[in-house]
Protein backbone atom coordinates (compact mmCIF):
# COMPACT_ATOMS: atom_id res chain seq x y z
CA UNK A 1 0.00 0.00 0.00
CA UNK A 2 2.60 2.26 0.67
CA UNK A 3 4.94 2.07 -2.05
CA UNK A 4 1.84 2.85 -4.17
CA UNK A 5 0.19 5.81 -1.98
CA UNK A 6 2.86 7.48 -0.09
CA UNK A 7 -0.28 9.37 1.54
CA UNK A 8 -0.78 6.16 3.69
CA UNK A 9 2.21 7.26 5.64
CA UNK A 10 0.33 10.21 7.08
CA UNK A 11 -2.60 7.81 8.32
CA UNK A 12 -1.17 4.61 9.29
CA UNK A 13 1.95 3.66 11.12
CA UNK A 14 4.31 2.30 8.92
CA UNK A 15 4.90 -1.28 10.86
CA UNK A 16 0.82 -1.66 10.56
CA UNK A 17 0.59 -0.99 6.64
CA UNK A 18 -0.60 -4.49 5.42
CA UNK A 19 0.49 -6.20 2.60
CA UNK A 20 -1.52 -5.45 -0.75
CA UNK A 21 -3.51 -8.09 -2.72
CA UNK A 22 -0.48 -8.14 -5.51
CA UNK A 23 2.03 -8.02 -2.74
CA UNK A 24 0.06 -11.12 -1.13
CA UNK A 25 0.25 -12.89 -4.37
CA UNK A 26 3.88 -11.90 -4.93
CA UNK A 27 4.70 -13.41 -1.70
CA UNK A 28 3.28 -17.19 -2.92
CA UNK A 29 4.79 -17.43 -5.86
CA UNK A 30 8.22 -16.53 -4.17
CA UNK A 31 8.11 -19.67 -1.80
CA UNK A 32 7.00 -21.62 -4.51
CA UNK A 33 10.75 -20.14 -6.38
CA UNK A 34 12.81 -20.26 -3.22
CA UNK A 35 11.01 -23.61 -2.09
CA UNK A 36 12.18 -25.20 -5.73
CA UNK A 37 15.79 -23.53 -5.31
CA UNK A 38 16.00 -25.19 -2.22
CA UNK A 39 15.11 -28.57 -3.28
CA UNK A 40 17.26 -28.62 -6.31
CA UNK A 41 20.23 -27.30 -4.09
CA UNK A 42 19.80 -30.33 -1.97
CA UNK A 43 17.11 -32.85 -1.17
CA UNK A 44 17.82 -32.46 3.23
CA UNK A 45 18.05 -28.57 3.54
CA UNK A 46 16.05 -26.87 6.39
CA UNK A 47 15.27 -23.22 7.18
CA UNK A 48 15.33 -20.87 10.41
CA UNK A 49 13.63 -18.00 9.51
CA UNK A 50 13.95 -14.35 10.60
CA UNK A 51 11.34 -11.59 10.27
CA UNK A 52 10.65 -8.37 10.70
CA UNK A 53 7.80 -7.32 13.29
CA UNK A 54 6.23 -5.54 10.54
CA UNK A 55 2.77 -6.41 9.63
CA UNK A 56 3.27 -7.03 5.90
CA UNK A 57 6.95 -8.71 6.65
CA UNK A 58 4.65 -11.06 9.06
CA UNK A 59 2.04 -11.40 6.13
CA UNK A 60 4.69 -12.23 3.40
CA UNK A 61 6.27 -15.18 5.67
CA UNK A 62 2.79 -16.14 5.95
CA UNK A 63 2.11 -16.46 2.30
CA UNK A 64 5.43 -17.75 1.68
CA UNK A 65 5.61 -20.54 3.94
CA UNK A 66 2.80 -22.33 2.50
CA UNK A 67 4.98 -23.64 0.09
CA UNK A 68 7.46 -24.95 3.02
CA UNK A 69 6.71 -28.22 4.70
CA UNK A 70 6.40 -27.70 8.46
CA UNK A 71 9.51 -30.96 8.34
CA UNK A 72 11.97 -28.46 6.65
CA UNK A 73 11.35 -24.97 8.98
CA UNK A 74 13.25 -25.60 12.06
CA UNK A 75 12.09 -22.45 13.27
CA UNK A 76 10.35 -18.96 13.04
CA UNK A 77 11.93 -15.48 14.97
CA UNK A 78 10.75 -12.36 15.04
CA UNK A 79 13.65 -10.12 14.69
CA UNK A 80 13.41 -6.18 15.04
CA UNK A 81 17.04 -5.54 13.74
CA UNK A 82 15.73 -6.92 10.19
CA UNK A 83 12.97 -4.28 9.58
CA UNK A 84 12.77 -1.54 7.30
CA UNK A 85 14.45 1.71 6.97
CA UNK A 86 12.72 4.22 10.06
CA UNK A 87 11.90 7.16 8.19
CA UNK A 88 10.25 8.89 11.27
CA UNK A 89 6.39 8.87 12.67
CA UNK A 90 3.52 9.56 10.93
CA UNK A 91 4.93 11.40 8.01
CA UNK A 92 3.42 14.88 6.07
CA UNK A 93 3.34 14.14 2.32
CA UNK A 94 5.06 18.13 1.53
CA UNK A 95 7.94 17.64 4.11
CA UNK A 96 8.68 13.93 3.31
CA UNK A 97 8.75 15.16 -0.15
CA UNK A 98 11.62 18.39 0.59
CA UNK A 99 13.38 16.09 3.09
CA UNK A 100 13.77 13.30 0.11
CA UNK A 101 15.35 16.35 -2.06
CA UNK A 102 17.56 17.50 1.03
CA UNK A 103 18.70 13.55 1.27
CA UNK A 104 19.57 13.41 -2.42
CA UNK A 105 21.42 16.20 -1.86
CA UNK A 106 23.00 15.07 1.70
CA UNK A 107 23.67 11.76 0.75
CA UNK A 108 21.55 8.75 1.01
CA UNK A 109 23.73 6.85 3.05
CA UNK A 110 24.16 9.38 5.71
CA UNK A 111 21.32 11.66 5.53
CA UNK A 112 19.60 11.05 8.69
CA UNK A 113 15.40 11.35 9.08
CA UNK A 114 14.01 13.20 11.54
CA UNK A 115 12.86 11.23 13.89
CA UNK A 116 13.76 8.21 11.51
CA UNK A 117 17.16 6.87 10.79
CA UNK A 118 19.83 7.26 8.15
CA UNK A 119 21.28 4.12 5.43
CA UNK A 120 24.03 4.34 8.03
CA UNK A 121 21.88 3.19 11.04
CA UNK A 122 20.45 0.80 8.95
CA UNK A 123 23.71 -0.65 8.58
CA UNK A 124 24.70 -0.63 12.13
CA UNK A 125 21.53 -2.91 12.85
CA UNK A 126 21.86 -5.16 10.38
CA UNK A 127 25.27 -5.51 10.95
CA UNK A 128 24.63 -6.19 14.64
CA UNK A 129 21.94 -8.68 14.10
CA UNK A 130 24.26 -10.58 11.23
CA UNK A 131 27.23 -9.99 14.55
CA UNK A 132 24.69 -12.08 16.22
CA UNK A 133 24.72 -15.42 14.44
CA UNK A 134 27.98 -15.74 16.69
CA UNK A 135 26.58 -16.38 19.27
CA UNK A 136 23.97 -19.17 17.56
CA UNK A 137 27.11 -20.88 15.93
CA UNK A 138 26.90 -23.84 17.94
CA UNK A 139 23.43 -24.25 19.55
CA UNK A 140 20.61 -26.09 17.64
CA UNK A 141 19.14 -23.76 15.20
CA UNK A 142 22.69 -24.99 12.87
CA UNK A 143 21.40 -28.43 12.93
CA UNK A 144 18.33 -30.05 11.88
CA UNK A 145 16.41 -32.15 13.89
CA UNK A 146 18.44 -35.98 14.33
CA UNK A 147 21.46 -34.55 13.14
CA UNK A 148 24.74 -34.69 14.27
CA UNK A 149 26.19 -31.23 13.89
CA UNK A 150 25.95 -28.06 12.92
CA UNK A 151 25.60 -26.75 9.33
CA UNK A 152 28.69 -25.42 7.94
CA UNK A 153 26.66 -22.45 5.93
CA UNK A 154 24.00 -19.89 6.64
CA UNK A 155 22.66 -18.80 3.23
CA UNK A 156 20.57 -15.38 3.69
CA UNK A 157 18.83 -13.86 1.28
CA UNK A 158 17.63 -9.91 1.91
CA UNK A 159 15.23 -7.60 -0.71
CA UNK A 160 17.56 -4.62 -1.30
CA UNK A 161 15.00 -1.54 -1.33
CA UNK A 162 17.94 1.10 -1.76
CA UNK A 163 19.67 1.26 -5.25
CA UNK A 164 22.15 3.13 -3.51
CA UNK A 165 22.99 0.34 -0.86
CA UNK A 166 26.01 -1.75 -2.64
CA UNK A 167 25.34 -5.15 -3.57
CA UNK A 168 28.15 -6.43 -1.47
CA UNK A 169 28.35 -10.08 -0.51
CA UNK A 170 28.75 -10.50 3.17
CA UNK A 171 29.85 -13.82 4.42
CA UNK A 172 27.97 -15.13 7.73
CA UNK A 173 29.54 -17.93 8.98
CA UNK A 174 30.71 -19.58 6.12
CA UNK A 175 27.56 -18.81 3.78
CA UNK A 176 26.36 -15.50 1.98
CA UNK A 177 24.18 -12.66 2.34
CA UNK A 178 23.83 -10.94 -0.71
CA UNK A 179 20.80 -8.05 -2.03
CA UNK A 180 18.62 -9.34 -4.35
CA UNK A 181 17.18 -6.61 -6.54
CA UNK A 182 13.36 -6.23 -6.70
CA UNK A 183 13.30 -6.99 -10.32
CA UNK A 184 15.75 -10.40 -10.05
CA UNK A 185 14.18 -13.54 -9.77
CA UNK A 186 15.09 -16.11 -7.70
Amino acid sequence: MGNKDENTYCIYPDHKIPLSPHGIEQAKQSGILIRKLLDGNNPNWKVYVYVSPYERTRSTLREMGRAFPETKVIGVREECRVREQDFGNFQDAQKMKHLKETRNKFGRFFYRFPEGESGADVYDRVSSFLESFEGYRDEEVWRGPGEGGRGESCDCIARAGDPDISDEVVQVDGGAVRAVEESEKL
